[in-house]
């Protein structure tokens, strides 16, 4: 019996994620060759049913991340896993830009993940965003820390650079 249990989490896990990638397509389609989505959907297929394995097959319950695990830094950010649910570990990178308002605002972009629970490990941010996972995440709340790190000065510094590339990229454009 517990086994039949079993089976419904995992349709039911197995419905949700082909329900996210449908979207995620739907939204995507156009930035990919069909031939890209093909491989990559493989590839993810094939992870989500070794990371499926592991959790239903195998004793899990030493993999929960701890708060110890990993210092979250501005490298890594934490991610709902979309087979299992548990915290896993997203690597990328945060950057600030500028908001509507001209204000700073912080930025995680995601460019893989993995779980300790269940083991799924995406490699790429192709894969991270067609299981659903955001394409970015708002860090704006820890500017105090970003400011600690890199000084009070870092928002205007970024400006400063940032029109300067706008301005060398436009003059770029219009000499073509």
């Amino acid at each position: 019996m517990k086994d039949e249990g079993f089976k419904i989490n995992q349709e039911e896990i197995v419905k949700r994620i082909e329900d996210v990638i449908r979207k995620t397509y739907i939204e995507y389609s156009d930035a990919y060759e069909e031939d890209e989505i093909k491989n990559m959907l493989t590839s993810i297929k094939r992870k989500v049913e070794d990371a499926l394995g592991n959790l239903f097959n195998k004793d899990t319950s030493n993999n929960i991340i701890s708060d110890n695990d990993k210092e979250i830094d501005w490298d890594h950010y934490r991610g709902k896993c979309p087979v299992c649910d548990y915290p896993g570990m997203l690597t990328g990178v945060t950057e600030m830009i500028e908001g509507d308002d001209d204000s700073p605002v912080l930025l995680f972009f995601p460019e893989s993940f993995y779980c300790k629970k269940c083991g799924l490990s995406l490699d790429n941010q192709d894969e991270v965003i067609f299981l659903g996972l955001d394409k970015d995440c708002n860090r704006t709340k820890e500017l105090p820390k970003w400011f600690d790190d890199f000084g009070e000065d870092s928002y205007e510094k970024h400006k400063k650079a940032y029109k300067e590339f706008v301005k060398d990229w436009i003059g770029v454009i219009g000499k073509e």
